[in-house]
């Protein structure tokens, strides 16, 4: 098998399935996490979010923001620090 170092999750879905419901898509995007499965996980919203946007101001922002995100998980930093999978469930007990 393959050690991967890092995994973008894309949308609610993929982040619920992984990092559970402590982790909130557009509160933690850009955020780096870790998982037993991988050591690094980032989160953003699922790219047909663009699509479904009818405000084009708001189609600009959440792009620029979509690409920040992208750019973030390519050089391997979480914008807001990490965290443990761990911290994030005990930080809600």
């Amino acid at each position: 098998g393959r050690d991967y170092r890092m995994l973008g999750l894309s949308g609610a879905t993929a982040t619920l399935a992984l990092l559970g419901p402590k982790v909130r898509v557009l509160r933690d995007r850009g955020r780096a996490f870790s998982s037993p499965m991988v050591a690094k996980v980032f989160v953003t919203i699922h790219p047909s979010l663009l699509l479904r946007l009818t405000d084009r101001s708001e189609v600009e922002r959440e792009y620029k923001l979509f690409v920040r995100d992208l750019r973030t998980a390519a050089s391997g930093d979480g914008i807001a620090g990490e965290e443990t999978h761990d911290d994030i469930h005990r930080a809600g007990d």
